[in-house]
């Protein structure tokens, strides 16, 4: 029986062993957790900054009023010089 087989290392070794395979149990939870706060992120980052932002100036009211200016414009001539 050498050092490495005495029952009190074994004892220790036992500890260090469930020790270490409830951390890798938790951080296997911890890291889907993360993955699945990273996906969520990412798949919803672009569309709230559009809504918080955007979403007013895409309106489509907004657009067919700046058509209408746009075409007063036209009628009274004023893009004319541009075309010569």
């Amino acid at each position: 029986m050498g050092p490495m087989d005495s029952p009190q290392i074994g004892a220790y070794r036992s500890l260090w062993l469930d020790y270490f395979h409830a951390s890798l149990k938790v951080e296997r939870q911890a890291t889907w957790l993360y993955n699945l706060t990273a996906v969520c992120y990412h798949a919803l980052y672009l569309p709230l900054l559009y809504v918080t932002f955007m979403a007013d100036f895409f309106q489509e009211e907004d657009m067919l009023l700046e058509n209408v200016y746009y075409s007063e414009m036209k009628d009274a001539g004023f893009f004319d010089a541009d075309w010569d």
